[in-house]
């Protein structure tokens, strides 16, 4: 208990402290969600958290409904976490830490009580929702599924944290058994699924803990071959792309956030403007998606700037133009943006709503725009998110001014 009361304050310093600098970071983000999200201030965030929670094991839902917001929690709770890596990881100290004989229990219980560190806005929402379950005249078997859905959560942030992908897929049968159990009315055989659940889990990571010790880079040393021989094939013809790549791998949560969240962005206007049978809202929500994504993917400007700070120095002296990079870093982010810009106007060229000429010209406008991103995310300063807001509400009404409806 001793051995754990000192790791634990070493890890709990770091953390707060690392997560701190975070938020002094990206606080910017934290109060444009807090204005975002309707209701009141920072309260209404907790609240839909809340709902959410409870929806995912209301009695109304269907199975294959509960599987889906059961997924999606786990989506929310991974992406909430790999922000955080570096906090929950206790930094070099590690290291030496890793090297002592220490009791599983005493590592096991410190992870625990990092991750409950790391999701204490979560488990605020938590909180209320199960108050709300264990309120008179409710089911006591929904409560127990919904703390067993948050433990399945909290072990895919852990899989992801290690990077135990094996256990993965016993999170997603515990799902499915949360699932069935929900589906199942007064039955008391269900209060064994979640039992179930928790224990295919516990399976997976023994599992994985057994693939580690038995030789894991044997089997996977082809694999890590093919991809070297990939990598000094890009080394030789596109040095410059294998080096962007390799700064945005060495930050796979902001990667992962940003890019996903622009593609599921462009993914659900895609499906609100089905749901307006593509008439003339469909192409106000294209332009606006288009806003949104150009500032989720601007951010991929400070990071490729930040990766090679580091070797400011030596880059001052290769016989580099001073506009190397820019131009470079400016195509890339622009290659990135063309996998949403696919997704936001196929519907607009398959439908007809638009000329091929009018959706070229959106298309040139649109990279435009995000090429410009580049001088107020790098240059702006504290006040850079609010520069490329600004720049792109005057695109978005310039753009929804010129495009015929």
């Amino acid at each position: 208990m001793n051995m754990y009361g000192r790791l634990v304050r070493l890890r709990l310093r770091w953390y707060f402290r690392t997560s701190g600098e975070l938020v002094l970071r990206h606080w910017q983000w934290l109060v444009l969600a807090c204005l975002i999200v309707p209701g009141p201030p920072v309260i209404s965030v907790f609240l839909h958290v809340a709902s959410l929670l409870a929806v995912s094991v209301s009695p109304a839902l269907a199975p294959a409904q509960h599987f889906f917001v059961a997924i999606v929690i786990d989506l929310a709770a991974v992406l909430w976490i790999l922000p955080q890596r570096h906090a929950v990881s206790g930094g070099a100290f590690m290291h030496y830490a890793g090297a002592l004989p220490l009791p599983r229990g005493v590592r096991l219980g410190v992870e625990a009580t990092l991750l409950a560190a790391a999701n204490s806005l979560i488990l605020v929402s938590a909180g209320i929702a199960v108050a709300d379950m264990l309120s008179p005249l409710r089911d006591s078997y929904a409560s127990c599924c919904l703390l067993t859905l948050l433990g399945l959560a909290a072990i895919a942030q852990q899989a992801i944290l290690t990077r135990r992908y094996i256990v993965l897929p016993g999170v997603i049968l515990g799902n499915g058994a949360l699932a069935a159990g929900l589906a199942m009315r007064l039955h008391s055989a269900r209060w064994l699924l979640p039992i179930a659940a928790i224990g295919g889990v516990v399976i997976g990571i023994l599992g994985a803990e057994r693939f580690e010790r038995t030789g894991r880079r044997g089997r996977l040393g082809l694999v890590w071959q093919s991809v070297g021989t990939g990598m000094r094939i890009l080394a030789r013809r596109a040095p410059a792309l294998l080096i962007q790549c390799k700064a945005i791998a060495e930050r796979p949560a902001q990667t992962i956030l940003r890019f996903g969240a622009a593609i599921a962005l462009a993914l659900g206007a895609d499906r609100l403007m089905a749901i307006f049978q593509f008439d003339g809202r469909a192409i106000l929500t294209a332009i606006l998606a288009m806003a949104a994504t150009s500032l989720l993917l601007a951010g991929f400007y400070r990071m490729l700037v930040d990766a090679r700070s580091a070797m400011a120095g030596y880059q001052a002296a290769l016989p580099l133009p001073s506009h190397y990079w820019p131009v470079r870093d400016t195509k890339f982010v622009l290659l990135l943006n063309g996998v949403p810009l696919v997704i936001l106007l196929s519907p607009q060229i398959m439908c007809g709503l638009l000329s091929l000429l009018i959706v070229f010209g959106l298309a040139v406008a649109y990279q435009v725009l995000l090429a410009l991103l580049r001088w107020p995310v790098i240059h702006g300063g504290r006040r850079s998110l609010i520069y490329s807001v600004l720049l792109t509400a005057i695109w978005s009404g310039a753009a929804i001014a010129a495009v015929p409806r």
